[in-house]
């Protein structure tokens, strides 16, 4: 009777536990597998470790969307002077946004922005 009690709350839960399933909160673990970016983490509890000026194609872009969101950077546009410094106007980004694969502009002074990641080439442990 046990065995069967068991058996049956699996049936039961199971196909409910796998519609619940999420599709969206693995903006760095797509980076990491997809991208092959040496990243790990939730994108919130993420640090930013260089500046804005210095980033480069390949660096991720760190963002307030949602609870924390993270794209990699694949390339710039436009350019405007800010007092001595030449910034592109836009960033081009590459995301996984709520399961699907999308390419955006972010504009440089997004206020959304909460800064820029390079991965390091030395591998972290697990």
């Amino acid at each position: 009777m046990k065995y069967l009690v068991s058996f049956l709350v699996a049936v039961i839960l199971a196909p409910n536990l796998a519609w619940a399933a999420p599709i969206k909160g693995f903006c760095v673990l797509w980076l990491r597998t997809d991208r092959n970016i040496n990243i790990r983490g939730n994108a919130w509890d993420i640090m930013p470790n260089i500046r804005q000026v210095n980033m480069d194609v390949g660096d991720v872009l760190l963002t307030t969307e949602g609870r924390g969101h993270a794209a990699e950077a694949i390339g710039f546009k436009g350019e405007v002077v800010r007092g001595s410094v030449i910034t592109p106007a836009t960033i081009t980004v590459i995301e996984n946004w709520q399961g699907r694969i999308r390419v955006r502009d972010i504009a440089w002074d997004d206020a959304r922005i909460r800064g820029v990641y390079r991965q390091n080439d030395y591998p972290q442990p697990f």
